[in-house]
């Protein structure tokens, strides 16, 4: 059976069903294994003996991934192979979110989300989503340069939307740093010298990061931001610094590694986190101190007077008023409120939840010191999986 591409599908061990992609060594499906939806990429052994050689890259890469601890910031994947006449081979993933509108049970309408459709459907993304963004594949190829390897084609068309978070997908040119020194990648997200260093990934990534948040293609390198891009917001020049220095011409001066990278994005992310913390703190001291003040008043109020003492010889009487006669007096005549304890109460509960809202605030400042991109799917790139994703079987698969 061929499919309307022309890719051999004998061999391959799920229901393929839908082509939703298509590249430059294979296709992508939308496949079905043992009661789930997956993504199969196949990719066919080129007739022309001169491309025999960006196969075999694209299968290696491939393999490569498979064979290091899966990390939450890139795709899972499930299992790799060869059809039995060693003509194609195949790579079962994860599959990425539907674009909104569209569900992954309808292979018909079904279409991956990915952050180049996310980008083109809002033009230019706010910094808080792009620090987020930002941190999570930052840590990602963190966690491949950790293992000696280099992607090298990071663009927004190769990070999907996977249960909501985005994941760096797309391993074809994923090589050992040892041995990646070569002209690969995607014009406007290369570096300027071969694609052999982490610092090469670095750029990729950080010229990715600067077209989702000015708006503007790699092609408009240098150009002001759109309109629509996020100025306002106060980090935005502050961001702006950090993705310009990733994509320096100079190596030097570049960030030298994904984790380098990944730490001014969260010191951004920080300073961002308390300047909330600060906004949020005063005016709930300012309640407290308000709160505290009536408390105060109210408890003075409902005090009975002291009696008045004999007056002691002339010689000894003080010029001094007495500062609580005087608070009362005003109390008595109505010139100081009296709270009700109603109104006691209301104060006391505006003070508690601007203490919830700090709270809320200092865990969001607290947990930046955590593993980005971690999210619920485990810290420092443990793989913690849900019952019913285990990886999909070729044996069990129809």
């Amino acid at each position: 059976m061929k499919s309307a591409t022309g890719i051999a599908l004998e061999g391959i061990p799920f229901r393929l069903l839908r082509e939703i992609g298509r590249g430059a060594h294979g296709s992508v499906f939308l496949a079905e294994a043992t009661g789930r939806r997956i993504a199969v990429k196949v990719c066919r052994k080129p007739d022309d003996p001169s491309r025999l050689d960006d196969w075999n890259r694209e299968k290696r890469g491939w393999s490569l991934l498979a064979r290091i601890p899966p990390h939450p910031g890139l795709v899972r994947v499930f299992g790799t192979g060869e059809t039995p006449d060693g003509f194609a081979f195949w790579v079962a993933m994860e599959p990425a979110d539907p674009e909104p509108g569209r569900s992954a049970d309808d292979p018909a309408g079904y279409r991956p989300l990915t952050l180049a459709s996310v980008a083109a459907a809002e033009v230019a993304l706010p910094v808080r989503r792009c620090l987020v963004i930002g941190e999570r594949l930052a840590c990602a190829l963190e966690h491949l340069q950790r293992h000696h390897l280099l992607h090298r084609d990071v663009k927004p068309g190769n990070v999907l939307f996977v249960r909501g978070k985005p994941v760096v997908a797309d391993a074809g040119l994923v090589a050992d740093d040892r041995e990646a020194a070569s002209l690969v990648g995607t014009p406007g997200y290369e570096p300027p010298e071969h694609h052999g260093t982490p610092r090469g990934d670095v750029f990729s990534l950080g010229r990715t990061l600067w077209c989702i948040c000015t708006g503007r293609s790699p092609e408009e390198a240098g150009s002001a931001p759109r309109a629509e891009a996020d100025t306002s917001d106060p980090d935005f020049r502050s961001f702006l610094d950090v993705v310009e220095r990733a994509t320096s011409d100079s190596e030097e001066r570049r960030y030298q590694s994904a984790k380098a990278l990944r730490n001014a994005l969260v010191r951004l992310r920080r300073r961002r986190a308390l300047r909330r913390l600060r906004r949020v703190l005063v005016p709930m001291l300012a309640a407290a101190c308000l709160a505290l003040l009536l408390a105060l008043a109210w408890t003075l109020g409902r005090r009975p007077a002291r009696p008045v003492p004999s007056a002691p010889p002339a010689e000894t009487v003080s010029s001094e008023p007495d500062p609580l006669d005087f608070l009362r007096e005003g109390i008595r005549s109505g010139k100081i409120h009296v709270m009700t304890p109603a109104e006691a109460n209301k104060i006391v509960g505006r003070a508690n939840a601007a203490v919830g809202q700090v709270r809320k605030v200092a865990e969001e400042a607290l947990s930046a010191r955590s593993e980005p991109g971690a999210g619920g799917d485990g810290a420092n790139g443990r793989d913690v999986r849900r019952p019913e994703e285990t990886r999909p079987s070729a044996e069990a698969a129809p």
